[in-house]
């Protein structure tokens, strides 16, 4: 089964991406890193969370980079997990990457969207802070590492 990722608290501010890709999770991670010189590696926790309205709870699988200098990592979370879609309001989008804001060495002097639309089998890339609320942006703070949590964190 798989075990919960812990929320971080709230900071700094989070960037919000989603990828249409018809490739499965671990080929995608491969190529960004490929690509764009990143270092994604699957997480040994899934992302569980209670969908609604039943309260089922669904696992996400969660690939990430640990970004030493920022207190969030780079992180992919599928968004089609074992029972549902983790943010359904965006169901197109099948992948949502999450970095945070100020970590601009990512891209380079590049525009991030051309960056990950020029990746081979990445069919449509979005910004989805103009589509989310705040509230649907809170919960994509993951940390795997466990560094920044407590008990209360969890969900």
């Amino acid at each position: 089964m798989a075990k919960k990722v812990h929320k971080l608290t709230e900071g700094a501010e989070l960037a919000v991406w989603g990828l249409a890709s018809t490739l499965p999770p671990y080929v995608l991670a491969a190529l960004l890193n490929q690509n764009l010189n990143w270092n994604l590696a699957r997480s040994r926790q899934d992302v569980e969370w209670a969908l609604e309205p039943q309260g089922e709870i669904s696992a996400f699988q969660l690939f990430f980079q640990d970004l030493e200098l920022h207190g969030l990592p780079l992180c992919m979370v599928s968004n089609r997990g074992s029972l549902g879609l983790l943010l359904p309001r965006v169901g197109g989008m099948d992948y949502i990457l999450t970095w945070p804001a100020e970590a601009l060495e990512l891209w380079g002097t590049d525009d991030p969207r051309l960056r990950l639309a020029s990746i081979a089998g990445v069919d449509l890339v979005a910004d989805l802070r103009s589509v989310l609320s705040p509230k649907a942006l809170e919960p994509l703070r993951f940390d795997p590492l466990g560094r920044h949590h407590s008990d209360s964190d969890l969900h």
